[in-house]
């Protein structure tokens, strides 16, 4: 038998959330009504049992009770008649969405069918691929590049791209963590794609080996677009301390311009003109925007011409290339505007 799972909107820590240290957004909250109506069926992961479970556990429930589950970012208490591993995926059907939000538990046998993966876990899926390939390359090949007395390091971003898909064709370990990534990559592009016609979204760790989570977006003019056919283009990552490794558990250290956002807008060469590139470049820490890594910089003076038109703060909400991309998906606009 099907169990239901409820949030009432406002509810904070009171009712049944009381005392388990949950938190109700209601921003999500809203952002879950303006997506979903009765009668979807949306896909739930189970996080834990509620620390009082027992105390509301429902009649005949010998091995279940209230439990937490993360369903498209929003934390819900439910009412399980036994406890999945945490992180079990797990079916619902939207009974109602107002005045609260009730959700069904859906059972083998209801025979529903399994939506899509939503576009929020297809991002965490990428960008997890995407770290780990990162942790690997910041071991198993970036300390060779930048090691005294390296035998000719690649000085260029041709350079340093074939010396990557070398190692990517040599090493067993650095092959599977690419592939999966790839996978993880071309997975989410159609869901992107959604909200932004012809959009490319790259993994760059080749480009500047001293920065982590390097994306690259680039959407192409839209067929109505009266900009005058320019590309828009997208470029962020998180660079590390210079000189020092990353921590054993791949998390970068503290960097020092912080999280970085290039927003350019790119035309296309002509007969007359060579291609040119007029970007801001925003940081965490603008005043060491100087500081970003030089590999970066140089390999956008080649072969277009380029003008820096700006350097300043990062935006409010989002401000990597994803995050940008993802937030249009829901409403949001930003730099994308």
């Amino acid at each position: 038998m099907s169990e239901r799972i409820r949030h009432a909107p406002g509810s904070g820590s009171a009712g049944l959330s009381g005392g388990f240290g949950e938190r109700h957004d209601p921003e999500r909250a809203a952002r879950f009504r303006r997506a979903h109506r009765p009668g979807d069926t949306v896909r739930g992961t189970f996080l834990r049992p509620a620390a009082q479970s027992s105390a509301f556990a429902a009649s005949g429930a010998d091995t279940g009770g209230l439990g937490w589950a993360d369903i498209e970012g929003q934390t819900l208490l439910a009412s399980m008649p036994a406890f999945p591993q945490p992180g079990t995926e797990l079916l619902f059907r939207v009974e109602r969405v107002e005045p609260d939000i009730v959700l069904r538990l859906l059972a083998e046998g209801d025979n529903a069918a399994v939506p899509p993966p939503s576009p929020a876990r297809l991002a965490a899926d990428y960008a997890a691929a995407r770290d780990r390939l990162d942790a690997r390359l910041a071991g198993a090949l970036f300390p060779a590049w930048s090691a005294s007395g390296a035998p000719d390091p690649p000085a260029t971003a041709a350079a340093r791209h074939g010396a990557f898909a070398a190692h990517v064709t040599e090493d067993a370990e650095t092959a599977a963590l690419f592939l999966a990534c790839q996978r993880a990559r071309l997975a989410l592009l159609p869901v992107l794609r959604a909200a932004h016609p012809g959009v490319t979204l790259l993994h760059l760790p080749w480009l500047c080996p001293t920065a982590r989570a390097l994306d690259c977006a680039v959407l192409p003019p839209r067929p109505d677009s009266t900009g005058g056919g320019l590309t828009r283009i997208l470029m962020g990552g998180l660079p590390v301390m210079p000189g020092l490794p990353d921590r054993a558990d791949g998390a970068a250290l503290p960097p020092f311009p912080g999280r970085f956002l290039l927003h350019g807008l790119l035309r296309a060469a002509t007969p007359e003109a060579p291609a040119r590139l007029a970007f801001r470049v925003m940081a965490e820490h603008p005043d060491s925007i100087g500081a970003l890594p030089e590999p970066l910089l140089s390999a956008l003076s080649a072969p277009l011409e380029t003008a820096l038109l700006s350097t300043g703060p990062l935006p409010a909400g989002p401000s990597d290339p994803l995050g940008l991309l993802l937030a249009a998906l829901h409403g949001g606009s930003g730099l994308l505007a």
